[in-house]
């Protein structure tokens, strides 16, 4: 039987890199990300705002056939897409950003694993894992939407573990410091506007950065694994 994997953020960082091995071992990969991704069969796409709520429509839509006339083994969703928010203080925030940020960090990773909760096929495994962050223990000044999200995604995946729904795991995963477009855009911004700029800066300059596929073992071996039911929460080097 098939094994399918639903990842957002296939475009750059960790979710390509992510999508590669998998199609390498013998997955099938449906990607969501802002850009078109071009990767070989059997690895289908959907070009996508994860901010529009009608994106997990959409994407039920495109996975009707392929549940209907496939049978899996395994269903794994990543929830890895992420943006870093605002890098403002309070009292600078947009309100409209902020309501977008949440909808791209949690309400879209919330109603993909209230999608695949309810499309799994019958005995098909399920398995969940939500690219996590210390941000969502720690506070950072400027980072509010982040680290806040980021919170909010963790508490969600242990409510899901907590229900029944069978032979189910969920994984809150922190790679790590990843050399990603995140991290990019955060070493970009001023001291004035976000005033923890230093942090980032400090690791590139340091050389603490992570490749991308560097951390994606757990990840891995989690979707593989048949004993796991529940939730579990890892750090990269674990």
């Amino acid at each position: 039987m098939a094994r399918l994997a639903i990842i957002t953020g296939t475009s750059s960082g960790i979710g390509a890199a992510l999508a590669e091995r998998l199609l390498g071992e013998g997955w099938q990969v449906f990607g969501l990300s802002r850009r078109p991704v071009e990767l070989p069969a059997p690895y289908q796409h959907l070009t996508c705002d994860l901010a529009d709520p009608a994106v997990p429509q959409q994407l039920a839509s495109r996975l009707a056939a392929e549940l209907a006339f496939n049978e899996y083994s395994h269903l794994a969703l990543v929830n890895n897409a992420a943006t870093p928010g605002q890098r403002r203080r309070f009292g600078d925030l947009s309100a409209a950003e902020t309501f977008r940020n949440m909808a791209i960090n949690l309400a879209a990773p919330m109603a993909l694993m209230n999608l695949v909760a309810e499309l799994r096929p019958a005995n098909a495994m399920l398995r969940v894992v939500n690219v996590s962050t210390g941000l969502a223990y720690r506070p950072l000044p400027g980072l509010a939407d982040y680290c806040a999200s980021k919170a909010g995604l963790h508490m969600a995946g242990e409510v899901l573990a907590a229900e029944d729904h069978g032979d189910m795991a969920v994984l809150s995963y922190a790679p790590g410091i990843v050399a990603t477009e995140m991290q990019t855009t955060l070493r970009g911004e001023t001291a004035k506007d976000f005033p923890s700029v230093d942090v980032f800066r400090a690791m590139h300059e340091e050389n603490r950065l992570l490749a991308a596929n560097q951390v994606l073992e757990p990840i891995v071996a989690f979707m593989l694994d048949a004993s796991r039911r529940g939730f579990y929460q890892q750090r990269h080097g674990e």
